[in-house]
């Protein structure tokens, strides 16, 4: 996923799940994962903000992540368009 750039220039709108996301909520964890993964950090640095916001390229890195845990069977936090969610 790291060095595929199309990943990260997904609209949002075209996504196939909804996905709720906050840059600040994690900001952490992405300074986190720049500092241990160069290849994403390259990846970064040729598309901010060249070609997309800051908040857009984490907004898919870690939509990316929820679809490929919803792939393997693992919680993750996607809703399909329209499910009603029940409190």
């Amino acid at each position: 996923m790291k060095k595929n750039e199309q990943n990260f220039l997904i609209e949002e709108d075209s996504y196939v799940y909804e996905f709720e996301f906050n840059l600040e909520d994690h900001k952490y964890r992405a300074i986190n994962l720049l500092e241990v993964d160069p290849n994403l950090t390259i990846v970064r640095e040729g598309l901010v903000p060249k070609q997309i916001s800051e908040e857009t390229f984490w907004r898919n890195y870690f939509y990316q992540i929820e679809v490929i845990k919803l792939k393997y069977g693992f919680e993750n936090k996607l809703r399909i368009p329209g499910d009603i969610e029940f409190a």
